[in-house]
C-alpha cells in the first residue's frame, strides 16, 4: 500500500520526507554564526570566554568557532554552544595590583614610590607603548590580620598587562627594600623561651612512647618513660624521633 497525501500525490511530490529533520539544526547553527559575525563579538587572533570555553580565535567556518586554550588544546565550539561571548582582547584593560605592608609602614610614602614606579614604567622604551594610563594607588583596601593591603591599578593594551606586573612587581620589591618598608606576612612568635619541654609538648598534643630501647639521639634510658628519664626543661631540640603524636 502506497502513502498518498490528501491530492494524492506521494511524498517525494509533496516534500515531505520522513527522517532526520537537519534542515533547522543548520539553519540555527548559521543564524548563531551570522549574528556573531554581523556584531563583531570577536576577531582571529583575539582572546575570548564563552560559557566553559575559552582561548585565541584561530579561525572559524559555518558552523563553529575554533579556540586555542592558553596552555595548548584546541576547542571546536559549535556556534549555537557560545551563548554570551566576552571578548578579552578590545581597545583596553584594567589590571589592578594588591600589595601588603605592615601596620607601622608609611602609607603615604608607599604611595609617592608606586606612582613614581608608574611613571618610570611609562617610560620604558619597551613598555612604555603598552601603558594607557600608568599604575597608581586607589587606596587601602583592607585592614587584614598581618598588615594593611593596598591597591593599585593601570591601563594598558590586551593582552600585555601580565609582562608590565612583573615588572612593576620586581620595581616595587626593590624601591620598598631601599627605604625599609616591609611587606607583611605571616609570623609566629614565641612568648616564653623557657617553657617546659612537658608543656610545649602538651599543648602540640605530642605525648610520650613507651620502650625498652635505648635511643642514642634522644638519651632516654631503657625501660622508663620519656618524662621520667629526663628531667623537666630538657631542651626542645633533644627530642628526636621517640615521641607518638595524638
Amino acid at each position: 500500500m502506497s502513502w498518498r497525501g490528501s491530492a494524492g500525490s506521494s511524498p517525494s511530490q509533496t516534500g515531505h520526507v520522513f527522517g532526520p529533520r537537519t534542515t533547522g539544526i543548520r539553519s540555527c547553527s548559521s543564524a548563531h554564526s551570522s549574528f556573531g559575525l554581523l556584531d563583531d563579538a570577536f576577531r582571529v587572533g583575539e582572546y575570548i570566554q564563552a560559557g566553559c570555553y575559552k582561548g585565541t580565535v584561530e579561525g572559524f567556518s559555518i558552523r563553529s568557532v575554533r579556540l586555542r586554550h592558553h596552555s595548548g588544546p584546541v576547542f571546536n565550539v559549535p556556534f549555537n554552544l557560545l551563548g554570551a561571548v566576552e571578548n578579552m582582547s578590545r581597545d583596553w584593560v584594567i589590571d589592578k595590583v594588591a600589595i601588603g605592608v605592615t601596620y607601622h609602614s608609611d602609607l603615604e610614602r608607599a604611595r609617592k614610590l608606586i606612582k613614581q614606579i608608574g611613571l618610570e614604567l611609562q617610560q620604558d622604551p619597551e613598555l612604555g607603548p603598552n601603558i594607557i594610563e600608568p599604575l597608581k594607588i586607589e587606596g587601602v583596601d583592607e585592614l587584614g590580620d598581618y598588615g594593611v593591603m593596598i591597591r593599585a591599578k593601570m591601563m594598558t593594551v590586551p593582552g600585555e598587562q601580565f609582562v608590565i606586573r612583573r615588572k612593576a612587581y620586581v620595581m616595587i620589591k626593590k624601591a620598598f627594600d631601599e627605604i625599609g618598608i616591609k611587606f607583611a606576612f605571616p609570623t609566629v612568635r614565641n612568648r616564653d623561651a623557657n617553657l617546659p619541654i612537658q608543656d610545649l609538648l602538651c599543648a602540640l598534643r605530642v605525648f610520650p612512647c613507651r620502650g625498652n630501647q635505648y635511643d642514642a639521639g634522644t638519651g632516654f634510658r631503657t625501660g622508663r618513660d620519656q618524662y621520667d628519664a629526663d628531667p623537666v626543661g630538657t631542651p626542645y631540640t633533644a627530642i628526636t624521633s621517640r615521641v607518638c603524636f595524638a
